[in-house]
């Protein structure tokens, strides 16, 4: 496979898995406006509450009109945030 293929492919199954997640995702801000770290531990705590999962994955990603761009992803144990980290 290609180096652009395979790059497509990841994209597809980065799309179709965050498509299936989206009713956990939470939106820390619009474009322009600060990051208030109240606001973000509160949201996030809220949405860790509703799942009850013992892991955790989190994707930090920028939106655009077209696509969405992973710029972290992570894994974490511990429903509140800032907890212990894997």
């Amino acid at each position: 496979m290609s180096e652009a293929g395979d790059a497509l492919r990841k994209r597809v199954l980065f799309e179709a898995w965050m498509a299936e997640h989206q009713p956990f995702s939470v939106q820390f801000a619009q474009k322009g406006e600060a990051i208030d770290r109240r606001t973000v531990l509160a949201r996030l705590t809220t949405l860790a509450g509703r799942q009850r999962a013992p892991e955790y994955v989190y994707v930090l990603s920028e939106r655009r009109p077209e696509e969405i761009t992973p710029a972290y992803v992570g894994k974490a144990r511990s429903r509140s945030p800032g907890g212990p980290s894997t």
